[in-house]
């Protein structure tokens, strides 16, 4: 499988002619980090992703081949739903949604601006937030919706498309 060309452009948006350059999506979500605000010790963290061939598992294979070039870590503090008197450090790290079209087929996708990485990011958020309410959530002392047991399916889903 060949990786895709990480300079194909993507269109600009509103101009369904002029290509933008792929790391333009990127470098809007790299400015709108620094001002995202959300509970205290939440922090936010964009890094560039460098893969190595002997260490290529199958997530790392996935994201190779889907152009990723950048990860998103979440750190956070939350009450840890099996020792609720003890805050946990947690952290989620996400890969970055490629935003030049591949594998969506050959139709060339829209540069994500800010609005759509804050919509996305707030997905993410969401997606955290379901994962914390399901391990708290209790029916008669029992983890109804227990997030790390087999065949737990999430309501909101994890975005893997910046729209």
């Amino acid at each position: 499988m060949d990786l895709p060309d990480l300079d194909k452009p993507c269109l600009y948006p509103g101009d369904s002619l002029t290509p933008w350059p792929q790391h333009k999506g990127i470098e809007a979500l790299k400015a709108l980090l620094p001002k995202i605000r959300y509970k205290k010790g939440w922090h936010f963290r964009l890094e560039p992703i460098t893969y190595h061939s002997d260490y290529l598992d199958l997530d790392n294979f996935r994201n190779a081949a889907s152009g990723s070039t950048h990860r998103l870590t979440i750190h956070y503090i939350a009450p840890d739903a099996y020792a609720p008197d003890e805050p946990r450090a947690q952290q989620f790290t996400v890969m970055i949604p490629n935003t030049n079209g591949y594998p969506y087929g050959d139709d060339m996708l829209p540069c994500p601006d800010e609005d759509a990485w804050a919509r996305w990011l707030f997905r993410i958020i969401v997606y955290l937030e379901e994962h914390e309410a399901a391990e708290f959530f209790l029916v008669d002392g029992k983890r109804t919706f227990d997030p790390h047991a087999p065949g737990f399916r999430s309501l909101v889903g994890l975005p893997t498309v910046v729209d």
